[in-house]
């Protein structure tokens, strides 16, 4: 069975090098269906030939294809470089550039020496931030923080939300419509990635004088505390609410808010790890 698999993706790749995608593809699709999926060598194997699927989809001309087969290879090896690049490069045809952009950070952190990614990240970076401000594209992106959106569609979205925050114009957006729904992100169980997207979202929304008070009202230091004790494990995420509480401390006026965040922020620095 192995023998057959491997024979069929040989041919498939001996056909893609001459050009010929569409047989190519076949051929990947004839393995697949011998693919089992029950241990970690089958899976691997199939995330190449899906990714290897993908660059015939994209040489084809059909985007939505070399997406989805690219999906479904990072859905069984998340770390799979070639079908992140690949998506990136399907994402950017349909014009979906904030995606695209995604991929690509995800990719650099991966290999973080490659140069081609380091280049089209340089390229996409001046046209994703010229679409990142919109109010539209802000709310769709909350809009996929939701409970009923999927994981990778809710890492897509924190992602464009911590590009907008970036950037004056989209931090004023975010704080306008995002602060409850970041709240809500941070009250409930999510990966540890939402949660990191979050709390540097808020840092960024906190390091601007304009916003730090409005953090403060809708998110403020209990909030963070609450976190803390639910996330104890999580040096990175308590460190974060640490110093966005010490941000919020020093926005405050009104002396009685002033003296009960002190007395959250002590909690809070208790709870970092030693």
């Amino acid at each position: 069975r192995k023998i057959a698999m491997d024979e069929l993706k040989y041919e498939g790749n001996e056909l893609f090098k001459k050009q010929q995608y569409s047989l190519a593809s076949d051929k990947y699709s004839a393995a697949l269906q011998r693919c089992q999926l029950d241990s970690a060598e089958g899976r691997d194997l199939a995330a190449v030939l899906l990714s290897n699927r993908a660059a015939c989809h994209l040489n084809l001309d059909n985007a939505h294809g070399c997406i989805e087969d690219c999906t479904k290879a990072l859905s069984l090896q998340p770390d799979y470089g070639k079908a992140l690049f690949r998506r990136s490069q399907a994402f950017e045809k349909l014009n979906k550039l904030t995606e695209a952009f995604v991929d690509l950070q995800q990719l650099n952190k991966l290999e973080p020496q490659n140069k081609t990614v380091i280049v089209e990240l340089r390229r996409l970076a001046p046209l994703v931030a010229n679409r990142r401000v919109s109010p539209d594209n802000v709310q769709a992106s909350l809009a996929g923080l939701g409970v009923d959106s999927n994981a990778d569609d809710q890492h897509k979205a924190i992602a464009a939300l911590v590009l907008a925050a970036q950037d004056g114009r989209g931090a004023e957006i975010v704080e306008l419509h995002g602060l409850a729904v970041l709240r809500d992100v941070l009250s409930r169980p999510v990966t540890e990635r939402l949660r990191s997207g979050a709390l540097r979202i808020l840092r960024l929304l906190c390091a601007d004088q304009k916003l730090v008070r409005r953090v403060a009202d809708q998110v403020g230091p209990r909030a963070l505390l609450e976190l803390t004790e639910r996330c104890a494990d999580d040096a990175a995420a308590v460190a974060d609410c640490v110093f966005i509480a010490s941000l919020l401390i020093a926005s405050l006026e009104n002396s009685a808010d002033r003296q009960d965040a002190v007395t959250l922020y002590l909690k809070l620095m208790q709870a970092q790890p030693s």
